[in-house]
C-alpha cells in the first residue's frame, strides 16, 4: 500500500520553502514534448503543483493525481492564487489509477516516480498515453548524500535524532536498483533527453532550512513526534556555529528526463 504518511504536515510549507522549478527547464519541456493549446496532461504525484502549474500555462486540461488531501487542496490554492483553472485534482495512488487508454499527450512525474511501484506504474502510463505521447521525469537532489558542505552537517543532526538510516514516512528509503535511461526502454519508452538543470543559488537562513527539512520524506516533522523542538535547537546551534550570521548559499540542479511512447 502507498504510504499516505511520506509528507504529512508538508504540504503549506512546500510552495514557500522548496525551489521553484527554473523557467530553463520548462522551457526544456515545452520545446520537446506535444504542451500546447490542444494537449491534455497528467501530472502524477504532483503534491501541491509545483510542477502542475507552471506545465498547466501551455495545455488545454490537466489532470493531477495525488494521495495526500493537504497537498490537493494546497494545490487548489496555488492554482487560484496563480489564476490557473484549466486543473483537476485527483485523490488517488498512482498504482490505483483507472483511466481511459490513449487519453493523455503527456504524463509528467515531479519527483515522485521513485516513491511508487514503478513497473506497475510505467505499464499503465504507457497505456494511458496518446500514440506517440512523451513521458516527463523530474528528479530532485537533497542533501542526505553530501559528503562536504553545510548541507552535511545538517544531515549529521536528523541522524542524530532520527538514526543513522535514511527514513521515509513509516518505513526507510529504498535505493533505486536502476538509472530510469536503462529502465524506461523495458516498458516501450525513447529517451530522448536526460538533462541537469540548474537551480540558480539562493540564500538561506536558518529558518529557511528547518521548514525546508519539514517538506522532505526523511525528516517531516511528525517523524521527530514531540522532540521536534530539541532537533531544532541542535541544528539551530549548529548552523550557527557554522555561520553566527545564519545564512547559508544553497546550489542546486534537477535532473529531466524526457522519453517518447514507442
Amino acid at each position: 500500500m502507498p504510504d499516505k504518511t511520506l509528507f504529512k504536515g508538508a504540504a503549506k510549507l512546500y510552495p514557500k520553502y522548496r525551489p521553484a522549478y527554473p523557467k530553463q527547464l520548462i522551457d526544456i519541456i515545452k520545446k520537446y514534448t506535444h504542451l500546447n493549446n490542444r494537449a491534455k496532461l497528467l501530472d502524477i504525484g504532483c503534491g501541491p503543483g509545483h510542477l502542475t502549474i507552471p506545465l498547466s500555462k501551455h495545455c488545454r486540461k490537466v489532470l493531477a493525481v495525488d494521495i495526500d488531501k493537504d497537498m490537493l487542496l494546497e494545490g487548489k490554492r496555488q492554482a487560484k492564487k496563480a489564476k490557473v483553472k484549466n486543473i483537476k485534482w485527483l485523490d488517488s495512488s498512482a498504482e490505483n489509477l483507472r483511466l481511459k487508454s490513449r487519453n493523455f499527450d503527456v504524463v509528467s512525474f515531479s519527483n515522485s516516480l521513485h516513491l511508487m511501484n514503478k513497473k506497475k506504474v510505467l505499464r499503465l502510463v504507457h497505456k494511458i498515453l496518446a500514440k506517440d505521447g512523451y513521458l516527463i521525469i523530474t528528479t530532485g537532489h537533497g542533501w542526505w548524500n553530501y559528503k562536504t558542505g553545510w548541507q552535511k552537517y545538517v544531515v549529521d543532526v536528523i541522524k542524530k535524532h532520527l538514526g543513522e538510516r535514511r527514513r521515509a514516512g513509516k518505513g526507510f528509503f529504498q535505493k533505486l536498483d536502476h538509472k530510469y535511461e536503462n529502465l524506461l526502454p523495458k516498458f516501450n519508452f525513447k529517451v530522448v533527453l536526460k538533462k541537469d538543470v540548474p537551480i540558480p543559488k539562493y540564500t538561506m537562513t536558518i529558518e529557511d532550512i528547518t521548514n525546508y527539512l519539514y517538506t522532505t520524506s526523511f525528516a517531516t516533522k511528525h517523524l521527530f513526534k514531540s522532540k521536534h523542538k530539541a532537533f531544532e535547537k541542535d541544528l539551530r546551534n549548529m548552523l550557527i556555529k557554522l555561520n553566527p550570521k545564519g545564512k547559508f548559499v544553497e546550489k542546486n540542479y534537477f535532473t529531466l528526463i524526457i522519453a517518447k511512447k514507442t
